[in-house]
């Protein structure tokens, strides 16, 4: 930014301003000054009388244009501005080395009066952000993790598939700090089916399992200061009667459907309302029950019409919707036709896993035509 020449003023009898304008630190965004100079009456927003751009340089304040104490020498944006007799308005705006306006330091005003033939001092002080160091008090003081008192397992820790289990912990802060559990089952049985579930109060949980196996609950009990304990629990779950678990509400679904023969159909078993697949799609088609939770299925009821069974089916199993269980093979053909065309099946299967998701299967066919489809 280059340093200002004097500006002139054609009218007779004139006075002189010098104007100084204080920058406080080097280390600001400030690369200068804009100075507008206006008349009596007017703001820094309405149009100058003059203009300059100066930018910082060190130097000294004139004698008695500061305040007692000011240092002397510091960086500074000075002008001459030659103007008639009168009052005016001085506005300096910090700019950067860009010309913008500076975003640390704040724009200055002030008014003033030239006198005939006198040259006058004014210095501008333009104030920033402040930048001043903080403190803190630090004190130091020693957190003891909470204590496990007690754990209660009820009925035991042995139990059987779909028996509720309800754990317990009682534990104290040796500091009498606020405590909170958080419970987790952390390792499980490969594509393992179970409840699990905060009790009455923070330091109860319920476990139900659906699967065999060996569980392990952890609980964690953390203080207010973030002091911690562990415990972990292991739980043993055996077979029991594998259609401990009735079965839960159940959502369906389909790949096609052939209107107005919706999949939701195949839950009545009332004849003449049943699911249609689309007609000759060419894609492998199937229907899926989705149970509220999972539970051990060894037996399946079906009612098809007849020759609608599809190409090769099978009824299957899975945890998660995506990834499936072949659990048997439908053979349709082993079961008669009844008076109106369908053929009833009904049989067991070998399985020991709960599954949430089951699900009559076949190969692309000309369509499938199911009137019912159930679990147990």
């Amino acid at each position: 930014m280059a340093n200002p020449g004097h500006t002139t003023n054609e009218a007779g009898n004139t006075g002189t301003l010098t104007i100084a304008v204080k920058g406080l630190d080097p280390r600001r965004d400030v690369d200068g000054f804009v100075v507008t100079i206006h008349p009596e009456g007017a703001s820094c927003a309405d149009a100058p009388l003059e203009t300059f751009s100066s930018s910082l340089q060190w130097g000294n304040l004139p004698d008695g244009s500061a305040p007692d104490g000011t240092a002397d020498a510091r960086l500074v944006a000075d002008g001459v501005v030659i103007l008639e007799p009168g009052t005016y308005l001085a506005c300096a705006q910090p700019v950067t080395e860009s010309g913008d306006a500076s975003a640390e330091c704040a724009p200055v005003e002030q008014t003033f009066g030239i006198v005939e033939g006198s040259t006058i001092e004014l210095v501008l002080v333009s104030q920033c952000a402040a930048s001043a160091p903080g403190g803190v008090g630090l004190s130091t003081i020693l957190n003891s993790p909470p204590l496990v008192m007690n754990l209660e397992v009820a009925p035991s820790r042995f139990v059987e598939t779909c028996q509720e289990t309800r754990l317990e912990v009682t534990a104290e802060d040796p500091e009498g700090d606020a405590i909170a559990f958080d419970w987790q089952m952390s390792d499980n049985p490969d594509e393992a089916s179970f409840d699990f579930e905060v009790g009455e109060s923070p330091g109860q949980a319920n476990f139900q399992a659906y699967s065999a196996g060996q569980y392990l609950a952890r609980v964690q009990v953390t203080d207010s200061l973030g002091g911690s304990t562990a415990l972990e629990v292991p739980l043993f779950v055996t077979l029991g009667d594998p259609r401990c678990s009735e079965a839960p509400p159940i959502t369906v679904r389909a790949t096609s459907v052939t209107a107005p023969w919706v999949p939701e159909n195949a839950l009545d078993p009332a004849r003449r309302t049943y699911w249609m697949s689309d007609i000759n799609s060419g894609n492998e088609e199937w229907v899926e029950l989705t149970y509220g939770e999972g539970f051990v299925a060894t037996s399946v009821q079906i009612i098809l019409g007849n020759g609608r069974d599809g190409a090769w089916p099978t009824v299957q199993g899975s945890m998660d919707g995506k990834s499936w269980d072949e659990l048997a093979s439908v053979h349709a053909y082993s079961y008669p036709l009844d008076e109106h065309n369908l053929r009833h099946i009904a049989f067991d299967f070998e399985n020991t896993k709960a599954y949430r998701y089951y699900r009559y299967h076949s190969h692309p066919s000309v369509y499938v035509l199911l009137q019912y489809l159930n679990f147990q």
